[in-house]
């Protein structure tokens, strides 16, 4: 679904990105089931998803769950996201995915070498849009 949010979003026209190539930065779990994304159903959409390194990835997850998840917001933690992601501006990437709830604590525009993808906001936004298109029928209450 963040794949499908994703694809033409208007975030991304809004920061002037053409090309869909962005990586995925989340913690080891979910970057484990983004490795195994079949690249041509990604490719099928016009994306190209990139993944940090193997080390990139060890860290990135640990800041999440050992200091993001417990409510610690070291600058550390920042420094070394934006190095990341300033790696991967350098290989050719065009906005950095946010895969993970937590990210987004420390994350942003603002403080981003490449434009921000929030995947909690873009999934929010692909659900009132279909729950919009598609109107009460078939609702049911609870």
């Amino acid at each position: 679904m963040v794949v499908e949010s994703t694809k033409g979003n208007a975030r991304l026209r809004q920061v002037g990105v053409e090309r869909d190539r962005s990586p995925v930065l989340t913690n080891r779990a979910l970057m484990w089931k983004a490795a195994r994304l079949r690249p041509e159903k990604v490719a099928a959409r016009g994306l190209e998803l990139v993944r940090p390194t193997d080390d990139e990835r060890n860290e990135i997850s640990r800041i999440i769950m050992e200091e993001l998840v417990r409510g610690v917001f070291k600058p550390e933690g920042v420094a070394y996201l934006q190095q990341v992601i300033a790696r991967m501006q350098n290989a050719g990437c065009d906005a950095v995915i946010l895969g993970c709830t937590e990210l987004p604590l420390i994350m942003n525009d603002a403080n981003s070498p490449l434009p921000t993808l929030d995947s909690t906001r873009l999934l929010a936004h692909a659900a009132l849009h279909r729950a919009a298109s598609q109107g009460t029928a078939g609702f049911q209450p609870a």
